[in-house]
């Protein structure tokens, strides 16, 4: 393996600390001390739900614009569900062409797994979300706030 690249897991260790009383069991005498207790959590994949609704789109994107979901997949989790790229740069990106990544991103915002924003795409994370609960959860309200702000003008959130 070289230098840069790291082994990647799914699981990660995490220390648990806390108070801890202690009994001596000939004396009786009782000790407070600092409990460790190592954990082993999940970590480093990304959670997808596969409900109606994505499994409806999956139907429908077919060839190249499956390639746009897989994208999409790819890159949410580096910026917290916000995929910060126009259907024009995302083509680049990708190779597909700009008509194919707008029709797959139309299949995918009919379905509500995205939300569309000027020059940005937010990836629903009660699909896909790669991270912690409470992270997830700031991320499902933020989600939530898009959707509303999305239905009550009509037009595209601003993020």
């Amino acid at each position: 393996m070289s230098e840069n690249s790291q082994a990647k897991t799914t699981r990660r260790v995490h220390r648990v600390y806390g108070p801890k009383e202690l009994i001596d069991p000939v004396t009786g005498e009782v000790f407070e001390t600092h409990h460790i207790q190592l954990e082993e959590r999940d970590a480093n994949f990304s959670k997808i739900w596969l409900n109606d609704m994505l499994n409806e789109a999956i139907q429908q994107l077919t060839g190249q614009r499956y390639k746009v979901l897989i994208f999409l997949m790819k890159e949410a989790p580096k910026f917290n569900n916000i995929v910060p790229y126009s259907t024009r740069q995302i083509a680049e990106m990708t190779g597909i062409s700009p008509n194919t990544v707008n029709r797959a991103l139309k299949i995918l915002q009919d379905y509500g797994i995205i939300i569309r924003g000027y020059g940005k795409i937010f990836v629903n994370p009660d699909v896909i979300y790669k991270g912690g609960h409470s992270k997830r959860m700031d991320t499902v309200r933020h989600f939530q706030n898009m959707q509303e702000q999305y239905a009550e003008k009509g037009k595209k959130p601003s993020g």
